[in-house]
């Protein structure tokens, strides 16, 4: 099992491995080396899909795994390896994750997983301007931002991904990248939140066979936990968090096709991993404060 109570992760194996003694009660702790943190938690994420992603005992208890969809979801934002966001302690982690998630800094997130790709306004009256590179990176590097990042969002936890769609449907607002000099207003914004939305979505719709299955199970477990990992109804909570999505990703933010094409992939991917038992099925009953 994977451990998260201190400040860094352990991996807790049982004494009878050790002993050769099946009937030895107790674990032994080891504290994983940031470096292979990596390796460890894709041995645990490829059990929990094959699992679909179902509480087994995998993780030591909720704290743990709420921890380990805070690192993942981080690793994606910031492009840093989850060593070295663990090498930062659980404090740092923790802190972190809440000041991202916050509403206010929607267009922050959107902007770093967009790949720094701003559909241009003015792309209306010169279709050359559709997809203006804010971020000046060559095509192949944009190339290669774009599969490091449709790796790794595949890779989160429905938590995590869960907590991702949920900040993209906030209130956009005027965003500011001092280090890029960049200003985007909040149309700019809400055009980056929906390419974000599409592409998160269109990345998990990719995979085939088993892993469509596996893929449409973690969808379903990231709309409903899009507002908290607690929900007391899950299908009252499915139909409302998808209706919400589906609400902010009905317009176009700005008249630009690049935008306009990434309310149809959306659109697309969404049907491909709808689960229409929940989507049919009527709630046992509707949350008082939603």
């Amino acid at each position: 099992m994977l451990s998260w109570q201190g400040n860094k992760p352990k991996l807790c194996v049982k004494a009878g491995v050790f002993s050769g003694v099946a009937s030895a009660e107790g674990y032994i702790e080891l504290e994983i080396n940031p470096a292979g943190l990596n390796y460890v938690v894709t041995l645990f994420q490829d059990m929990l899909r094959q699992c679909h992603y179902e509480r087994v005992t995998i993780y030591a208890d909720d704290a743990t795994y709420q921890r380990m969809s805070m690192l993942s979801q981080l690793a994606l934002i910031t492009g840093l390896s989850l060593g070295q966001l663990a090498a930062a302690g659980k404090d740092f982690i923790e802190r972190v994750y809440n000041k991202l998630n916050q509403s206010t800094h929607a267009g922050l997130v959107a902007w770093s997983l967009s790949g720094h790709q701003l559909p241009n306004p003015n792309a209306a009256n010169n279709p050359q301007l559709a997809g203006l590179n804010m971020a000046r990176i060559s095509p192949h590097e944009a190339k290669e931002l774009e599969k490091k990042l449709a790796a790794w969002s595949t890779q989160l936890l429905p938590e995590a991904l869960g907590s991702l769609l949920g900040l993209m449907v906030v209130q956009p607002t005027a965003f500011k990248a001092q280090d890029e000099r960049v200003t985007l207003n909040d149309k700019q914004v809400y055009a980056l939140q929906q390419l974000t939305i599409s592409r998160l979505v269109s990345w998990l719709s990719e995979q085939e066979g088993s892993q469509l299955e596996q893929a449409r199970h973690k969808f379903t477990e990231a709309v409903i936990r899009m507002h908290g990992v607690t929900v007391v109804d899950k299908v009252a909570s499915y139909q409302r968090n998808l209706k919400e999505l589906d609400a902010f990703m009905a317009i176009a933010a700005i008249n630009v096709d690049a935008v306009k094409i990434a309310l149809v992939k959306y659109r697309s991917a969404r049907n491909k991993l709808s689960d229409q038992t929940y989507e049919l099925a009527y709630p046992n009953l509707v949350d008082s404060d939603q």
